[in-house]
């Protein structure tokens, strides 16, 4: 990275929720696709917004 860190941040409910199998599976992918484009450099575009 260029020095700037780009925060991620999840909101979750006080309490416990349950999932099904694949309710999990997506909400895992979710969090992995956001965690490496959180890492990725920003383009001049997205800056913008």
């Amino acid at each position: 990275m260029s020095g700037a860190e780009t925060k991620l941040r999840l909101v979750a409910p006080g309490k416990e929720v349950r999932l099904t199998p694949g309710a999990a599976g997506v909400l895992l992918r979710i969090l992995l696709k956001a965690v490496a484009r959180a890492k990725q450099p920003q383009t001049a575009k997205e800056r913008q917004r």
